[in-house]
């Protein structure tokens, strides 16, 4: 049997979620106002929602997000907590199993958790950008290639084993 380290990416699903909403609000807010400058559009008062079509459209971008991810991960993925998009959606918690080689390096465990989360963040961003302020898009694109650069260097680093090594389980996130 080959031995493996077992690594748990908890992924507070609520979060990402708030993460997106709060940026596209921001983002939302700056354009409305006319203004590049977040200090600027704090000064000035103004009621602005995100409409169920731009709701619908970020999570739909969350949830390509996360595939991707998965897609990214592939080889190394033995589980997953949802089954389908609309199950992601209403999530509280996604969970990635990932059977990684005993030469892993496991400093890389934290950082992991903290790149899939700005990596989906990102992509949500990427797309809503492409419909609502397409001169923006740009600026996101390249901070979701900056996190997938980093998801792939993560899961690729490795470490030279000395003695006898024994595979351990890993839990990043809540739990």
């Amino acid at each position: 049997m080959i031995r493996k380290h077992k690594i748990t990416v908890t992924l507070d699903w609520a979060s990402i979620n708030k993460d997106v909403q709060d940026k596209a609000y921001r983002m939302a807010r700056l354009a409305k106002l006319g203004v590049d400058d977040a200090t600027a559009a704090d000064r000035l008062e103004s009621e602005i929602t995100l409409g169920d079509e731009d709701m619908s459209l970020l999570k739909r971008a969350m949830s390509q997000g996360l595939a991707e991810v998965i897609t990214m991960c592939g080889q190394y993925v033995w589980n997953t907590s949802h089954t389908s998009d609309n199950y992601v959606i209403d999530s509280k918690d996604v969970t990635i199993t990932l059977m990684m080689p005993i030469n892993f390096n496991l400093a890389g465990c934290e950082s992991l958790g903290q790149m899939i989360h700005a990596y989906i963040v990102a992509k949500a961003m990427t797309e809503w950008y492409r419909y609502t302020v397409p001169a923006r898009a740009a600026e996101q694109q390249a901070l979701q290639d900056g996190a997938r650069n980093e998801i792939r260097k993560i899961i690729n680093a490795r470490v030279r084993l000395s003695g006898n090594v024994k595979a351990i389980e890993i839990i990043v996130g809540k739990e």
